[in-house]
């Protein structure tokens, strides 16, 4: 049997680590000392060689040195050490972006086709655009070989043989939820500002001949701030809403079929503007 183990969890962090396996041979020493002197000098990129707490390849991506980083040091003076700065997976180089008054984040327009970066990025530079599928009904076919939660990555499926469900890139300012049966379609918005903020949803049918279920969610929230049932010939679901966010809140809109449901989709427009 063979075995892969990652000291640490896949996620949006700028440096992957170790991505290609390596072989080694019983007279690598000997191999290395003739050819460059000394002994091996491997390193980790996953490793903590100075155990401070940083791993390796944070210290080596943003300081150019692979041990020494103080973990307790606050370089670019925005009230995060560097240990916080790792664990929430910032630059600690830059502090956060300033945003101004009417600052406004569009679901659609903030996708660019050359930008590989994910989550999708606003122009600031702060990751705010997520999107994630769900298969809530564990039956065999194509739902259980994508999983029962799906991260998009590259952010966007499209229609095809391999999925049946997804968010499709934009057209004409929206977006196309889509999927089959009960699985869902959400896309998350986290707020990078501290303040008001003013929601902005239309999600409209596009095809489909059963009702879908349309929540707006806030992590740690019990209560959804917003729900509604979209009919297959009925008029859009609109929310115009402005809330009071904290840096860090996140904002779910699911879409979700029923289990006797067909092929389903519906056209999906978001804006959130930055109030102050």
């Amino acid at each position: 049997m063979l075995a892969f183990h990652a000291p640490e969890w896949i996620t949006d962090r700028p440096w992957r680590e170790d991505f290609a396996l390596r072989g080694f041979s019983s007279e690598e020493p000997a191999h290395w000392a003739k050819w460059f002197g000394g002994a091996p000098g491997w390193i980790s990129e996953y490793g903590d060689d100075d155990g401070n707490g940083l791993p390796n390849w944070f210290e080596h991506y943003y300081f150019a040195q692979w041990t020494g980083t103080d973990p307790n040091a606050d370089p670019d003076g925005d009230g995060s050490a560097n240990r916080q700065e790792y664990a929430d997976g910032t630059d600690p180089r830059n502090p956060p972006a300033v945003y101004p008054s009417g600052y406004r984040w569009d679901a659609a327009t903030d996708f660019r086709p050359k930008d590989e970066t994910y989550p999708i990025l606003d122009s600031l530079g702060a990751k705010v655009w997520e999107f994630q599928f769900l298969s809530r009904d564990e039956r065999p076919g194509r739902f259980a070989a994508a999983g029962l939660l799906v991260q998009q990555l590259p952010a966007w499926l499209e229609r095809g043989d391999s999925w049946s469900f997804g968010i499709g890139k934009p057209d004409a300012g929206s977006l196309s939820y889509f999927g089959e049966a009960n699985s869902a379609a959400s896309q998350v918005w986290t707020s990078p500002v501290s303040g008001r903020v003013a929601l902005a949803i239309r999600v409209a049918p596009e095809s489909g001949i059963t009702p879908l279920s349309v929540r707006l969610t806030k992590g740690g929230a019990e209560q959804p701030v917003w729900q509604g049932t979209l009919e297959p010939n009925g008029e859009p679901l609109s929310l115009s809403r402005e809330l009071q966010v904290n840096r860090g809140d996140r904002f779910r809109l699911t879409v979700a079929g029923r289990p006797d449901a067909s092929r389903w989709s519906a056209r999906v427009t978001w804006t959130s503007v930055f109030a102050g």
